[in-house]
């Protein structure tokens, strides 16, 4: 990423639930489990791999260590300490505008 320092600084400023839109998830994410609006972010993301599929996700950290793979499982039981390193990437075929809107509704009270 050409300007990283830049984007954190833009994140810290507003808050990642402020910039995160469930319409342009594609992107590598490092989430804290404990912090609220980085949980928030980490329960769209698996709702999305849910419904789009769990390939999706790759590169995949909790807590540092490497995962090979994350499932419905994982989505259930979020832990409450530590991190979750990740990459999301969805083809444009297999993206599903509907469940997208619904993660807004439901995340991010948009109105449906």
């Amino acid at each position: 990423m050409k300007f990283q320092k830049g984007i954190i600084k833009v994140y810290e400023s507003f808050g990642i639930l402020n910039l995160f839109c469930p319409y342009r998830p594609n992107g590598s994410y490092l989430l804290h489990f404990e912090l609220f609006e980085e949980k928030i972010v980490l329960k769209m993301l698996l709702d999305l791999c849910k419904g789009e599929g769990w390939a999706n996700m790759t590169d995949i950290k909790v807590n540092g260590k490497s995962m090979e793979k994350i499932d419905g499982d994982f989505a259930a039981n979020i832990p409450e300490k530590g991190t979750f390193e990740g990459t999301y990437v969805c083809k444009p075929e297999k993206i599903k505008e509907d469940l997208r809107k619904k993660l807004g509704v439901k995340y991010l009270s948009w109105v449906a």
